[in-house]
């Protein structure tokens, strides 16, 4: 999901806020001087998926397999995406909020998959901003259009002129394609145990319930989020890539481990290039649909 577009509600957001006066001093200090991690030289890879999916193949006909007894959370939720993202034809949709200071912003994310094309709409809204990004990628190149949300959150306007980029250019930007669904870095060393953080926003955990399964992330807030920060980096024009004090995932699985829904929570701290910077915390939920044959939408049209 594109996510990273709730940061820029932080430009005109803050600015209001000491021009409001409040809090003085205290305020507008943390507003400029807020804590930053370095990502230059942070590597974090993926875990092996083709050993995964050979082990998933070998026990999921057993019909009365459990698998919070064959995979770890963090191999549950790669097995997971690995399912969703090879169907040929999917969407998504996901709702959330993001507050920072006084004001509240709406945001709304899609992503479609139709054969070989790819397609991914970002919408936020509050106050004092509105912003959309529609992305379509196809073959070996990505088209970005950037546009405003109309009465709707869901209904983006867009330029009719937009920027291409080959897909490698556009990953290093955003750190990662719009063909991918995933936001985090999610492996044995991302996800937290329960015993090794006394701070924490939630706890890891893999539990099999009456529809399916229950699986809680807690990630670590730094070797998770590396290529996230980049991609919020860049649209939100910010200073430097934000810090994160927490991220928890809580997904529901079905009783194949296929995707349904995905919770994302969510506080940084992000600056903008004006030197500007304030807290933030989100929560966006993000529907999962296997097998739906949505068609790309031309631009200006509703996606799903």
């Amino acid at each position: 999901m594109k996510k990273g577009t709730k940061i820029t509600l932080l430009s005109v957001g803050a600015l209001a806020v000491i021009g409001l006066g409040v809090g003085g001093g205290i305020l507008i200090h943390d507003l400029y001087f807020g804590p930053s991690r370095d990502y230059d030289n942070l590597v974090v890879n993926g875990m092996d998926r083709g050993v995964l999916m050979d082990e998933y193949d070998s026990i999921s006909e057993n019909p009365n397999v459990d698998y919070t007894k064959e995979f770890t959370p963090a191999e549950a939720a790669n097995v997971a995406y690995t399912l969703f993202q090879s169907n040929k034809y999917f969407a998504t949709r996901g709702i959330g909020v993001a507050d920072a200071s006084i004001v509240e912003q709406e945001i709304f994310s899609t992503q479609i998959r139709a054969g070989d094309s790819y397609f991914e709409e970002s919408n936020s809204k509050s106050a004092f901003v509105n912003v959309a990004f529609r992305m379509y990628e196809e073959g070996d190149s990505t088209m970005q259009y950037r546009g405003v949300v109309g009465e709707d959150l869901q209904d983006g306007i867009f330029a009719s002129e937009g920027t291409t980029y080959s897909n490698e250019v556009y990953a290093e930007m955003m750190g990662r394609n719009v063909h991918s669904v995933e936001t985090y870095v999610i492996n044995e060393d991302t996800v937290i145990d329960t015993d090794k953080t006394a701070d924490m926003y939630g706890t890891t955990s893999f539990k099999k319930v009456e529809d399916g399964y229950s699986l809680e992330l807690e990630l670590d807030p730094y070797t998770s989020v590396v290529n996230y920060v980049r991609q919020m980096k860049t649209i939100s024009n910010l200073a430097e890539e934000p810090y994160f004090y927490y991220v928890h995932l809580s997904f529901s699985l079905d009783e194949n481990l296929e995707l349904k829904t995905m919770t994302s929570y969510e506080k940084y701290y992000a600056k903008l290039s004006s030197g500007i910077g304030s807290n933030t915390t989100g929560a966006l939920t993000t529907t999962f649909y296997s097998d739906y044959k949505a068609e790309i939408p031309v631009l200006n049209a509703p996606s799903f």
